[in-house]
């Protein structure tokens, strides 16, 4: 049964507009819009503001490094950008060698670039993850590697990994870097203003649910002013 679990600090309903910088040589922290290092549990949060790491620190759009992490119904709208490590437009860099990372119905509109690896949703898996109902329609680079409209890379192919649901602009040549299998899909941006793509994150939810995944907190979906869904 995978039901929510609280990891570390817990954060809910709260916006970052701020400007988050790290200068950084230490490559274990980072920058984010709420935590630079650690575990949390994020829910019906927001970052606006740009993230940047100028030295050797990773950035993500809620958190540039983590342990434990769950997150629930998050954006980013904020540029993120690591000039020499991993860049994640949820989560930078998944470090832990026996931690959770789950992350559920989110999704990224920012600039997302790294150094090295780089991703819409998450720059580098260093263990199992699930991510379920993403989507990320930024602009994704990476200097050194294979940029991911979902995923940067990881070091090995974990088994635990689920990333189901998980969709991306066609901006991005891959939804994932590297290592991790790809399942993820590709859709042209009028697809991703439609009332189907709409239609089909709510269906998500309730398939999703038939498999133990408690979708209690889970948000719907509603057409933005642009046209992407945004939570209702």
């Amino acid at each position: 049964m995978d039901n929510h679990l609280h990891y570390g600090n817990i954060i809910d309903n709260c916006y970052n507009y701020a400007t988050v910088k790290s200068y950084s040589n230490n490559s274990n922290y980072g920058a984010g819009g709420f935590i630079g290092n650690g575990s949390a549990t994020i829910t019906n949060s927001s970052n606006y503001g740009e993230i940047i790491t100028e030295a050797n620190a990773n950035a993500g759009g809620l958190s540039g490094t983590g342990n434990s992490f769950s997150v629930i119904n998050c954006a980013n709208f904020g540029n993120v950008t690591s000039n020499t490590s991993v860049a994640g437009g949820i989560l930078g860099f998944f470090n832990a060698t026996v931690a959770n990372l789950n992350i559920y119905n989110s999704y990224n509109t920012g600039k997302i670039s790294g150094q090295t690896y780089a991703g819409g949703i998450i720059g580098y898996i260093y263990n199992s993850a699930k991510i379920k109902n993403v989507y990320n329609i930024g602009q994704i680079e990476s200097t050194t590697q294979n940029p991911g409209g979902i995923i940067g890379g990881a070091l090995w192919n974990n088994p635990a990994n689920i990333i189901q649901y998980c969709y991306y602009l066609d901006n991005v040549e891959k939804g994932i870097g590297q290592t991790i299998p790809d399942t993820t899909t590709k859709y042209q941006n009028d697809i991703m203003k439609s009332l189907d793509f709409l239609n089909e994150l709510n269906e998500n939810i309730k398939k999703i649910e038939t498999d133990g995944t408690d979708i209690s907190q889970w948000r719907n979906w509603i057409s933005g002013e642009e046209g992407y869904p945004i939570f209702e």
